[in-house]
Protein backbone atom coordinates (compact mmCIF):
# COMPACT_ATOMS: atom_id res chain seq x y z
CA UNK A 1 0.00 0.00 0.00
CA UNK A 2 1.18 3.28 -0.93
CA UNK A 3 1.75 6.42 1.73
CA UNK A 4 -0.14 9.68 0.90
CA UNK A 5 2.70 11.14 -0.37
CA UNK A 6 3.38 8.19 -2.74
CA UNK A 7 -0.20 8.37 -4.21
CA UNK A 8 -0.42 11.60 -4.29
CA UNK A 9 3.23 12.28 -6.72
CA UNK A 10 1.16 9.66 -8.98
CA UNK A 11 -1.66 11.27 -9.22
CA UNK A 12 -3.23 14.20 -11.96
CA UNK A 13 -4.59 17.35 -11.57
CA UNK A 14 -7.89 17.47 -12.98
CA UNK A 15 -10.06 20.38 -14.13
CA UNK A 16 -13.83 19.97 -12.66
CA UNK A 17 -15.22 20.43 -16.38
CA UNK A 18 -13.19 17.21 -17.01
CA UNK A 19 -14.99 15.20 -14.99
CA UNK A 20 -18.77 15.75 -15.84
CA UNK A 21 -19.85 12.47 -17.62
CA UNK A 22 -16.44 10.82 -16.78
CA UNK A 23 -17.58 7.76 -14.53
CA UNK A 24 -14.18 6.40 -15.45
CA UNK A 25 -12.49 8.52 -13.22
CA UNK A 26 -14.02 6.20 -10.50
CA UNK A 27 -11.27 3.37 -12.25
CA UNK A 28 -8.74 2.07 -10.34
CA UNK A 29 -6.88 1.23 -12.97
CA UNK A 30 -7.26 4.50 -14.86
CA UNK A 31 -4.79 7.62 -15.01
CA UNK A 32 -6.45 9.40 -11.69
CA UNK A 33 -6.16 5.95 -9.56
CA UNK A 34 -10.14 5.77 -8.45
CA UNK A 35 -12.27 7.69 -5.77
CA UNK A 36 -9.35 7.11 -3.22
CA UNK A 37 -6.64 9.21 -4.96
CA UNK A 38 -9.61 11.79 -5.68
CA UNK A 39 -10.71 12.21 -2.22
CA UNK A 40 -7.23 12.49 -1.16
CA UNK A 41 -6.48 15.37 -4.06
CA UNK A 42 -9.95 17.23 -2.78
CA UNK A 43 -8.25 16.86 0.78
CA UNK A 44 -5.07 18.19 0.78
CA UNK A 45 -5.76 20.87 -2.07
CA UNK A 46 -5.58 24.19 -1.00
CA UNK A 47 -9.27 26.26 -1.49
CA UNK A 48 -9.28 29.33 -3.40
CA UNK A 49 -10.75 31.98 -1.32
CA UNK A 50 -14.52 32.77 -1.57
CA UNK A 51 -15.93 35.31 -3.50
CA UNK A 52 -19.11 35.98 -6.02
CA UNK A 53 -17.65 34.61 -9.28
CA UNK A 54 -18.87 31.34 -11.05
CA UNK A 55 -15.81 29.31 -12.61
CA UNK A 56 -16.01 29.15 -16.46
CA UNK A 57 -16.23 24.92 -15.85
CA UNK A 58 -20.08 25.83 -14.05
CA UNK A 59 -20.75 28.91 -16.15
CA UNK A 60 -20.06 27.62 -19.53
CA UNK A 61 -19.03 24.13 -19.68
CA UNK A 62 -21.91 22.00 -17.28
CA UNK A 63 -22.81 18.88 -18.87
CA UNK A 64 -20.50 19.53 -21.60
CA UNK A 65 -20.18 15.96 -23.82
CA UNK A 66 -17.11 15.03 -24.59
CA UNK A 67 -15.93 16.49 -28.42
CA UNK A 68 -18.52 19.53 -27.48
CA UNK A 69 -17.57 22.86 -26.96
CA UNK A 70 -20.20 24.59 -24.82
CA UNK A 71 -22.49 23.36 -21.79
CA UNK A 72 -25.10 24.44 -20.30
CA UNK A 73 -24.80 27.54 -17.61
CA UNK A 74 -25.28 26.64 -13.72
CA UNK A 75 -25.96 30.40 -12.98
CA UNK A 76 -28.97 31.07 -15.39
CA UNK A 77 -30.25 27.88 -14.21
CA UNK A 78 -30.49 28.75 -10.66
CA UNK A 79 -31.97 32.36 -12.01
CA UNK A 80 -34.55 30.74 -13.49
CA UNK A 81 -35.66 28.12 -10.90
CA UNK A 82 -36.39 31.02 -8.95
CA UNK A 83 -37.89 32.30 -11.08
CA UNK A 84 -40.49 29.10 -12.03
CA UNK A 85 -40.74 28.69 -8.05
CA UNK A 86 -42.36 32.56 -7.44
CA UNK A 87 -39.16 34.32 -5.96
CA UNK A 88 -39.70 38.20 -5.50
CA UNK A 89 -37.68 40.30 -7.28
CA UNK A 90 -35.14 41.95 -5.24
CA UNK A 91 -36.72 45.03 -4.46
CA UNK A 92 -39.85 43.43 -3.28
CA UNK A 93 -37.97 41.03 -1.37
CA UNK A 94 -35.76 43.62 0.28
CA UNK A 95 -38.94 45.30 1.30
CA UNK A 96 -40.17 42.42 2.45
CA UNK A 97 -37.36 41.41 4.94
CA UNK A 98 -36.87 45.59 6.05
CA UNK A 99 -39.55 47.83 4.88
CA UNK A 100 -37.45 50.81 5.84
CA UNK A 101 -34.85 50.60 3.41
CA UNK A 102 -35.63 52.36 0.23
CA UNK A 103 -36.14 50.70 -2.82
CA UNK A 104 -32.90 50.44 -5.34
CA UNK A 105 -33.69 53.08 -7.92
CA UNK A 106 -30.45 52.76 -10.45
CA UNK A 107 -27.46 50.54 -10.91
CA UNK A 108 -24.97 53.16 -8.55
CA UNK A 109 -27.35 52.25 -5.59
CA UNK A 110 -26.33 48.88 -5.60
CA UNK A 111 -22.47 50.47 -5.23
CA UNK A 112 -23.58 53.35 -2.91
CA UNK A 113 -25.43 51.09 -0.44
CA UNK A 114 -22.48 48.39 -0.71
CA UNK A 115 -24.30 45.46 -2.29
CA UNK A 116 -21.64 45.09 -5.09
CA UNK A 117 -18.18 46.57 -6.38
CA UNK A 118 -18.22 49.48 -8.88
CA UNK A 119 -16.42 47.16 -11.53
CA UNK A 120 -19.23 44.36 -10.81
CA UNK A 121 -21.78 47.22 -11.24
CA UNK A 122 -20.04 48.47 -14.61
CA UNK A 123 -20.71 44.75 -16.02
CA UNK A 124 -24.24 43.96 -14.82
CA UNK A 125 -25.27 47.48 -16.60
CA UNK A 126 -23.86 47.18 -19.37
CA UNK A 127 -25.73 43.59 -19.55
CA UNK A 128 -29.29 45.09 -18.42
CA UNK A 129 -29.43 48.62 -19.48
Amino acid sequence: MKTDDEALADSHPINLDDTFFTPDLLDETGDYKGIDSITRGVCRGISEKGDRYITDALRDKLFRGHGETFGFDLAAFNIQRGRDHGLLPYNEMQNACDSSKPKFTSFQDLVDRGVMEERTMGKLEEVYA
